[in-house]
């Protein structure tokens, strides 16, 4: 499992610098409720940093993980009669570009992560082409690029 330390922290941090900044300003009463979460948020955050505390970081190849994900889904792609190729940068040429073409006439291509945050909170873009010019365009293009 993958913990978001990050968003885990910036959440009842949030929380509380809103709450404060509310108290300051005159919005809200310190009531025993408003009290009451505050402390709620804070013992949250301490958690969250005790948490931090037992990680242990360790490296992994994005590229191990997602073919041991295709590859749990082989023989259902298999039965479907679909097929699924995936090509990795090489050491010697890295590009952020992520491309997905479909069925030899979809091309999705950006450089958007393809992550909660990348998808959800950047708005980062793509592209969405349906060509199968363009299709061949750029599997030759990446083909190409990944050969050297």
């Amino acid at each position: 499992m993958t913990i978001d330390v990050a968003h885990e922290l910036r959440t009842p941090l949030t929380k509380i610098q809103g709450y404060l900044e509310a108290l300051i300003d005159g919005v809200l009463s310190a009531s025993k409720e408003t009290c009451e979460l505050l402390l709620e948020e804070t013992l949250r955050l301490a958690e969250a940093d005790a948490a931090r505390a037992d990680l242990q970081k360790e490296k992994i190849l994005l590229k191990t993980l997602i073919e041991r994900e295709i590859d749990s889904f082989r023989s259902r792609f298999d039965q479907k009669g679909i097929g699924i190729e995936i090509k990795h940068d090489s050491e010697e040429v890295t590009t952020h570009s992520k491309l997905v073409i479909i069925d030899g006439k979809t091309v999705i291509l950006g450089s958007t992560n393809w992550s909660y945050y990348g998808l959800e909170k950047n708005h980062e873009a793509n592209v969405l082409i349906r060509s199968k010019e363009i299709a061949d365009y750029f599997e030759k293009y990446f083909d190409e690029l990944w050969i050297k």
